[in-house]
């Protein structure tokens, strides 16, 4: 693990102040009450909400940093990562691997994989 992600680890996890924490000129992590939320150049990558529901994204970057940030988080906080096969993202999570892309925005809610959308759309592993 790099030195930044083992920060942006330690700031999700353990950072109760509020407000922005820039970690280097692209990384960053912003804390509002029980809120986290972390940002690679500005793009929201993961975050949860009031009701501790964490999203993820790569909000249409399918950089290597991209998924190595978000390996790094979904791997830290859920024992999950992202790995990419003829141009196509997978999440391997829970022993089962499921269909993702870069541009939308997944969430775990017990355990089961959603897809925000109008109507929130179980994703089925394969």
């Amino acid at each position: 693990m790099r030195t930044i992600e083992e920060k942006i680890i330690q700031t999700l996890r353990g950072w109760n102040g509020e407000g922005l924490k820039n970690l280097s000129c692209r990384d960053s992590v912003e804390v509002d009450g029980n809120t986290k939320k972390y940002y690679l150049w500005n793009s929201l990558l993961f975050w949860n909400d009031s009701e501790n529901i964490y999203y993820f994204s790569g909000r249409g970057w399918s950089s290597n940093t991209t998924k190595s940030r978000l390996n790094q988080i979904l791997g830290s906080f859920f024992n999950a990562g992202i790995y990419q096969k003829n141009w196509s993202w997978f999440l391997d999570w829970n022993g089962k691997k499921y269909p993702i892309d870069s541009e939308s925005i997944f969430y775990f809610k017990g355990n089961k994989l959603y897809k925000k959308a109008a109507q929130d759309v179980e994703i089925l592993p394969l």
